[in-house]
């Protein structure tokens, strides 16, 4: 039997709503992405990160990301939360775990690809452990994708 089929994260399934967009007004306020989740994402997508760093092997997993509500954009304030966005349906999350970048991520027909290596899974994992912490911060430079917290 193949690893990829018994791994943790082979095994994952998702819960909650995940939450990216990016601004196309206004877009000096928060340039990049805007990344924000509810209490069942913010434990899954822990959930399929340490599943990532303990099988320490490349493997990826699709992420069901939410267009943004009115509840979720006010958050960030920008424009008084009426700034027009984008918003992709899906997100494939590539783990290398060789890379030790940031993440990147790559937007293409609707998509978006974001690309984590060991360091940055810590890193991510220490946002959601904490998200007060790093409430309205960018969480990854370059791209840049800011933290919204918990909605």
């Amino acid at each position: 039997m193949s690893t990829y089929h018994t791994s943790k994260a082979h095994n994952w399934k998702q819960k909650g709503n995940v939450y990216l967009w990016r601004y196309i007004e206004g877009v000096k306020n928060y340039p990049g992405w805007n990344f924000a989740v509810d209490e069942d994402a913010r434990l899954s997508l822990t959930n399929l990160l340490l599943a990532f760093v303990k099988d320490d092997v490349a493997s990826h997993r699709a992420v069901a990301l939410t267009k943004p509500t009115d509840t979720v954009l006010i958050v960030p304030n920008n424009r008084g939360g009426i700034a027009k966005f984008k918003s992709p349906a899906k997100a494939r999350v590539l783990y290398q775990p060789g890379v030790s970048d940031a993440g990147y991520l790559t937007e293409s027909n609707g998509s978006v690809e974001w690309e984590i290596g060991r360091d940055s899974a810590t890193s991510i994992l220490s946002v959601l452990g904490e998200p007060d912490r790093y409430f309205d911060q960018r969480i990854i430079n370059d791209p840049a994708v800011w933290w919204w917290g918990i909605v």
